[in-house]
């Protein structure tokens, strides 16, 4: 598996594949009041240690058992009550209908086809209670064009849908693209949102989306 394999060696390397606080801090005002908060393709659990840190009750779900056990140790070294299961979203999610006020998904919506990722987010409508919140970010198109630029793009799969050099398949999403998929939502905030190194260097460009449950 493609995943298991990268995060097999970025546990060994010693990395952390974490964005930091810049993919939360900014929807934290979304959070407010939630009672249970899915991270949705937690990684290494970087995010649902934040948030638990916070008071918050969190389930962390990824498709990488690697990533899973690595997030564990990093909660249990703090005593952290974060329920991590492995699941690979695309094949549905484990949960009852309506078992969360609030779904995060940080940088974990852009690896599929658009019929399976249409599907996630029939997905995530289901588990989410009524009015309840999805946060996400995903690739911009602006940083598929780099990757195209850099030769890291083995082959399009789909327009915007493309199989990557590291054996892991990626889209890239423009405001159109967004829009399509939450044509039944309520959309609270769109914004792109550019990560910029102590150099002022571009490292990533990507949309974020505040979306409630119709």
């Amino acid at each position: 598996m493609a995943w298991d394999k990268l995060y097999g060696r970025i546990i060994k390397s010693g990395i952390a594949m974490d964005w930091g606080a810049f993919l939360t801090e900014s929807v934290m005002p979304y959070l407010e009041g939630a009672k249970h908060i899915l991270d949705l393709g937690c990684g290494q659990g970087h995010d649902s240690i934040r948030l638990s840190r916070m008071g918050f009750q969190v389930t962390g779900v990824d498709i990488s058992e690697n990533a899973i056990e690595e997030a564990r140790g990093r909660a249990g070294t703090e005593k952290l009550k974060i329920d991590f299961k492995n699941m690979d979203m695309s094949h549905g999610l484990g949960f009852a209908d309506s078992s969360f006020d609030v779904v995060l998904a940080n940088l974990s919506l852009h690896y599929f086809s658009l019929e399976r990722t249409q599907f996630i987010f029939q997905e995530i409508d289901r588990i989410l209670e009524h009015k309840g919140i999805l946060c996400l970010h995903v690739n911009s198109r602006e940083v598929g064009e780099k990757r195209r630029a850099n030769g890291s793009i083995v082959s399009e799969l789909e327009p915007e849908f493309f199989l990557e050099w590291d054996g892991v398949s990626r889209r890239y999403f423009d405001y159109n693209d967004l829009e399509f998929l939450l044509q039944n939502w309520e959309i609270e905030n769109v914004e792109k949102r550019i990560l910029q190194d102590e150099k002022g260097q571009v490292r990533k460009t990507c949309w974020q989306v505040i979306a409630s449950k119709s």
